[in-house]
């Protein structure tokens, strides 16, 4: 098996010569587990996902996308979330957060009131 960024730097035609070599070997492992010839069952999955892995190559490149940097993006992303959750808890911060917007929804109660109207409140509590 081939490991994906070595399959990046591959061209189309050695790209299509690891996927027919793969389909190939998926036919004979079927082949082989249907003559009850196979003992390791879980190579078919692993050839099914190489060959969904060159064919994700393919699409990637007839639509011009650029995984290299979607990826930085992404690992981007997931070192702030480390960094934000190694700060504070998500517990305190959900927990921070619903306190906050029922403050919010408290304070938004009493907005707008003339002070004849807010005397009056302060009359019958």
């Amino acid at each position: 098996m081939v490991a994906v960024r070595e399959m990046r730097q591959l061209g189309d035609a050695e790209l299509l010569q690891e996927l027919d070599d793969s389909r190939r070997e998926l036919f004979n492992l079927r082949f082989q587990l249907a003559t009850g010839r196979l003992d390791n069952v879980s190579r078919i999955s692993q050839v099914k996902r190489e060959i969904a892995r060159i064919m994700t190559l393919f699409s990637e490149r007839e639509l011009g996308i650029d995984r290299e940097l979607a990826d930085k993006k992404s690992l981007e992303r997931e070192e702030k979330a480390i960094a934000r959750s190694a700060e504070e808890p998500r517990r305190k911060r959900v927990r921070q957060k619903k306190d906050d917007e029922l403050n919010e929804s408290e304070d938004s109660e009493f907005v707008g009131l003339s002070d004849s109207e807010s005397a009056f409140e302060e009359d019958e509590a």
